[in-house]
Protein backbone atom coordinates (compact mmCIF):
# COMPACT_ATOMS: atom_id res chain seq x y z
CA UNK A 1 0.00 0.00 0.00
CA UNK A 2 1.32 3.42 -0.91
CA UNK A 3 2.49 5.71 1.87
CA UNK A 4 -0.32 7.86 3.18
CA UNK A 5 -3.02 5.60 1.77
CA UNK A 6 -5.61 4.23 4.14
CA UNK A 7 -7.97 1.38 3.50
CA UNK A 8 -10.64 2.63 5.88
CA UNK A 9 -12.24 5.26 3.63
CA UNK A 10 -12.31 2.98 0.58
CA UNK A 11 -13.75 0.11 2.61
CA UNK A 12 -16.37 2.45 4.06
CA UNK A 13 -17.30 3.61 0.54
CA UNK A 14 -17.56 0.00 -0.63
CA UNK A 15 -19.82 -0.83 2.30
CA UNK A 16 -21.97 2.19 1.55
CA UNK A 17 -22.20 1.14 -2.11
CA UNK A 18 -23.25 -2.35 -1.07
CA UNK A 19 -25.99 -0.90 1.14
CA UNK A 20 -27.23 1.33 -1.66
CA UNK A 21 -27.29 -1.60 -4.10
CA UNK A 22 -29.30 -3.58 -1.57
CA UNK A 23 -32.01 -0.93 -1.32
CA UNK A 24 -34.60 -0.32 -4.00
CA UNK A 25 -35.18 3.27 -2.96
CA UNK A 26 -31.53 4.37 -3.14
CA UNK A 27 -29.49 5.07 -6.25
CA UNK A 28 -25.85 4.25 -6.87
CA UNK A 29 -25.86 7.08 -9.40
CA UNK A 30 -26.82 9.54 -6.66
CA UNK A 31 -24.19 8.09 -4.37
CA UNK A 32 -21.51 8.40 -7.04
CA UNK A 33 -22.36 12.09 -7.35
CA UNK A 34 -22.17 12.57 -3.58
CA UNK A 35 -18.80 10.82 -3.38
CA UNK A 36 -17.61 12.43 -6.63
CA UNK A 37 -16.56 8.99 -7.81
CA UNK A 38 -17.16 7.01 -10.98
CA UNK A 39 -20.23 4.79 -10.68
CA UNK A 40 -18.50 1.78 -12.25
CA UNK A 41 -15.69 1.95 -9.70
CA UNK A 42 -18.20 2.09 -6.86
CA UNK A 43 -20.12 -0.85 -8.27
CA UNK A 44 -16.93 -2.88 -8.60
CA UNK A 45 -15.98 -2.02 -5.02
CA UNK A 46 -19.38 -3.25 -3.79
CA UNK A 47 -19.02 -6.48 -5.78
CA UNK A 48 -15.56 -7.08 -4.35
CA UNK A 49 -16.89 -6.46 -0.86
CA UNK A 50 -19.59 -9.09 -1.35
CA UNK A 51 -16.99 -11.57 -2.61
CA UNK A 52 -14.72 -10.83 0.33
CA UNK A 53 -17.61 -11.26 2.78
CA UNK A 54 -18.19 -14.76 1.41
CA UNK A 55 -14.71 -15.70 2.61
CA UNK A 56 -14.47 -13.46 5.68
CA UNK A 57 -16.90 -14.23 8.51
CA UNK A 58 -15.92 -11.12 10.46
CA UNK A 59 -16.74 -8.89 7.52
CA UNK A 60 -19.99 -10.74 6.84
CA UNK A 61 -20.96 -10.27 10.49
CA UNK A 62 -20.08 -6.57 10.27
CA UNK A 63 -22.33 -6.19 7.24
CA UNK A 64 -25.16 -8.03 8.98
CA UNK A 65 -24.74 -5.88 12.08
CA UNK A 66 -24.82 -2.70 10.02
CA UNK A 67 -28.14 -3.74 8.48
CA UNK A 68 -29.45 -4.51 11.97
CA UNK A 69 -28.29 -1.09 13.20
CA UNK A 70 -30.09 0.60 10.33
CA UNK A 71 -33.20 -1.44 11.10
CA UNK A 72 -33.06 -0.24 14.71
CA UNK A 73 -32.66 3.39 13.63
CA UNK A 74 -35.58 3.05 11.30
CA UNK A 75 -37.77 1.50 14.00
CA UNK A 76 -36.94 4.38 16.31
CA UNK A 77 -38.08 6.75 13.56
CA UNK A 78 -41.37 4.81 13.29
CA UNK A 79 -41.16 4.15 9.55
CA UNK A 80 -44.25 2.47 8.08
CA UNK A 81 -43.91 -0.87 6.32
CA UNK A 82 -43.87 -0.84 2.55
CA UNK A 83 -46.77 -2.86 1.04
CA UNK A 84 -44.54 -5.10 -1.11
CA UNK A 85 -43.21 -6.78 2.04
CA UNK A 86 -39.54 -5.91 1.48
CA UNK A 87 -38.62 -5.57 5.15
CA UNK A 88 -35.21 -3.96 4.67
CA UNK A 89 -36.56 -1.48 2.14
CA UNK A 90 -39.49 -0.69 4.38
CA UNK A 91 -37.42 0.03 7.45
CA UNK A 92 -34.89 2.11 5.59
CA UNK A 93 -37.36 4.03 3.44
CA UNK A 94 -36.91 7.20 5.49
CA UNK A 95 -33.16 6.86 6.01
CA UNK A 96 -30.97 9.16 4.00
CA UNK A 97 -27.47 8.77 2.62
CA UNK A 98 -26.31 10.77 5.63
CA UNK A 99 -27.87 8.24 8.04
CA UNK A 100 -26.19 5.41 6.18
CA UNK A 101 -22.85 7.18 6.11
CA UNK A 102 -22.93 7.89 9.85
CA UNK A 103 -23.55 4.21 10.56
CA UNK A 104 -20.88 3.02 8.12
CA UNK A 105 -18.23 5.38 9.54
CA UNK A 106 -18.66 3.80 12.99
CA UNK A 107 -17.06 0.63 11.66
CA UNK A 108 -13.86 2.26 10.44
Amino acid sequence: MAAGKERGPSEARALMCWLVREEKHLSLTDLSKRFKRDISGLSIAASRLVEKARRDRVLAAKMTQLKADLLQISKSQACPLVPDGDLLASVTSNLTFANYWEQVKKWF
